[in-house]
């Protein structure tokens, strides 16, 4: 599935007993909290500026049927969307299954200040936005990256 948007991938060997929906809501959240460090919106961060994250998932896999333990767990994160809040699309799908995913949903990322005023300022608006003109990036959690070395004829 291409789409023109930033992402961020995790594979994750199911544990032996299988999938089941809190450990693949476990591994969600994780992937959350590590596409939002890669876009420098971590908690801390905010709250330097006095400013704090509010996440709204519009579902949750937490009760999903188990799964066989034989497959390997993907996790795609889409940024589909920054204005004054950001839009990320979520899709979860046994890797032997060819892809195709078992799950879908969607979170909207908040920032709000202190009065609980909402709002991503126009810095990290901008900050945000340029990942989304990335057409396809990548980050994967845990896989060795190698940078092949430059070509000098």
């Amino acid at each position: 599935m291409h789409r023109d948007s930033y992402h961020h991938l995790e594979i994750h060997d199911l544990p032996p007993g299988g999938l089941d929906g809190p450990w693949a809501a476990e591994r969600l959240a994780n992937a959350r909290a590590a596409l939002l460090h890669r876009l420098d919106l971590t908690s801390a961060r905010l709250r330097a500026r006095g400013l704090h994250l509010r996440l709204e998932p519009e579902a949750s896999p937490e009760h999903l049927p188990a799964l066989p333990a034989e497959s390997q767990l993907g996790v795609t994160l889409y940024l589909d969307e920054v204005s004054e809040r950001l839009v990320v699309s979520e899709v979860l799908y046994l890797v032997e299954s060819l892809w195709r995913p078992f799950w879908q949903g969607r979170t909207l990322i908040h920032v709000e200040d202190e009065d609980r005023r909402p709002g991503l300022p126009a810095e990290l608006q901008r900050r945000a936005a340029a990942w989304l003109r990335l057409e396809r990036g990548t980050v994967e959690v845990g896989v060795p990256v190698s940078i092949p070395a430059r070509q000098h004829p």
